[in-house]
């Protein structure tokens, strides 16, 4: 899996699928363990796993979770 974030979208892409999601569209972050869970509505979420994102990354996402 390939996690690109920046202040527009995330892209998730893997060899069988590639997801973009606005950030416009996620309504919550959520920092558990060892993921950051990003959810659109109450009932679905995308999976961003710690161990694959940098430091800066982290930052940034706990940063949101404050702002969303």
């Amino acid at each position: 899996m390939n996690y690109t974030i920046n202040t527009e979208l995330i892209n998730i892409k893997s060899t069988l699928f590639e997801e973009r999601v606005s950030w416009k569209a996620i309504i919550k972050v959520q920092e558990v363990t060892d993921w950051f869970l990003l959810k659109p509505n109450a009932l679905t979420f995308y999976a961003l796993p710690k161990n694959q994102l940098n430091p800066s990354q982290q930052t940034w996402l706990r940063e949101k979770i404050t702002t969303k």
